[in-house]
């Protein structure tokens, strides 16, 4: 598949609290997929465990966005749509991929990663979600965060125990409830959306949305659209004199050091960001 179905953009950064990088991506314009995983564990487990979430779930997954009749076996399995089951297996036998590898390496024990990805399938873009990173939809202004964050506080949230600002500096905001690779039996979130051709997306693990709000976010994307430039929606939707503008702005937000209250001297976690539009993909399938 020679021509791109979507505009993307993609980039990583370590921080600055550790050596190592456990975020691991999939950035495929050409099938419509997208990925991020963010890796947890000691020493380097994390990244083990990141890296054997992406590279599994594309190799179980590809095959059904290159072959309109691949899914055929599953379409007898339930009521529900055969997609959505392939999705499904997808995430149940990279969970497993991940488990089997921790058991045989003493080092490994314990790792688990998120996952959250986006495949596009006819006009819907398909959802899988575990984990605490995210998914946000942007239009007119403003962001959606499609993914509920599978977490401690979230459940709380839920139960109008906390608020959402609350949870923002909570002591137990990053202790999540459900990761690839720690249990055998997982419930990840699956689901369809409409696959908007003038939205933007963007998946992020937690090093972005630490460090600036969904407010903040807003902005900068609103900031994006409304440069004196050719908009296309590419590297953060500026195509012209000045395509840096928003890695600039994502890159200060893990470099600069700041608390969630915006005073100095915190150094930001790990993060990773990968962006994407349906430019080409709205026009050929709608």
């Amino acid at each position: 598949m020679s021509e791109s179905l979507f505009d993307a953009y993609a980039i990583t950064d370590r921080g600055l609290r550790r050596q190592k990088n456990e975020d691991a991506f999939i950035c495929r314009p050409e099938t419509g997929l997208f990925l991020v995983a963010d890796g947890m564990g000691g020493e380097s487990s994390g990244e083990v465990a990141s890296r054997i979430t992406t590279g599994d779930f594309e190799k179980l997954i590809t095959p059904f966005l290159l072959d309109d009749e691949a899914t055929i076996p599953f379409e007898h399995a339930s009521d529900a749509d055969p997609f959505l089951k392939v999705v499904e297996h997808a995430v149940d036998q990279t969970n497993r991929s991940v488990l089997h590898s921790a058991k045989g390496n003493a080092a490994y024990r314990g790792m688990g990663s998120t996952l959250t990805a986006a495949i596009a399938h006819g006009n819907d873009l398909v959802i899988a979600h575990v984990g605490d990173s995210r998914l946000y939809r942007f239009k007119d202004g403003s962001s959606e965060q499609i993914t509920e964050d599978q977490t401690r506080v979230q459940e709380l949230i839920r139960k109008n125990i906390l608020s959402p600002e609350e949870a923002r500096t909570h002591r137990d905001r990053h202790i999540i409830t459900q990761c690839i690779g720690r249990k055998k039996r997982i419930h990840p979130d699956i689901f369809g959306i409409d696959l908007d051709s003038d939205g933007l997306y963007m998946l992020c693990s937690d090093g972005l949305y630490d460090m600036l709000t969904d407010e903040e976010i807003s902005r900068v994307y609103t900031f994006a659209r409304q440069q004196d430039v050719d908009v296309h929606i590419n590297s953060w939707g500026i195509e012209g004199p000045n395509p840096a503008i928003i890695e600039d702005a994502i890159e200060t937000a893990f470099r600069e050091g700041r608390d969630l209250d915006g005073a100095e001297g915190d150094d930001p976690p790990l993060g990773m960001v990968i962006v994407f539009a349906a430019g080409n993909y709205g026009v050929e399938n709608q």
